[in-house]
């Protein structure tokens, strides 16, 4: 019993060193699963996210260029409008020109 009672500190030092080995290892191995985990998952998101980003900036090309191609357009149609109504008031202004105010006259003279 003495013998036991005398190696007991140092049976239980080699137990606590294994013990702690043990666990040392464990948890290296764990945390090197997490952090390849983790980093897996952040390079899953950062692609995700990067796919993201493209195709808003394709998307914002898309629609600047639709706004240029409006604008364009709307150009277009503002002078077309323009030149309508130039015409109109053009061909106005011919008619009443074209009726001289004697001739007005006469004709409702003539229709009584």
């Amino acid at each position: 019993m003495h013998k036991e009672v005398e190696s007991f500190p140092s049976r239980l030092e080699a137990k606590v060193k294994a013990e702690v080995n043990e666990t040392t290892a464990r948890l290296t191995s764990d945390f090197g699963k997490n952090e390849t985990l983790l980093k897996a998952n952040f390079e899953g998101e950062k692609n995700v996210l990067m796919s993201k980003i493209e195709s808003l900036e394709k998307l914002v090309q898309s629609q600047a260029e639709q706004v240029s191609e409006l604008s364009r357009k709307h150009e277009q149609a503002y002078e077309k409008v323009q030149d309508i109504a130039n015409k109109a008031i053009s061909s106005a202004h011919r008619d009443i020109i074209s009726i001289p105010y004697g001739v007005k006259e006469k004709t409702s003279d003539n229709k009584d």
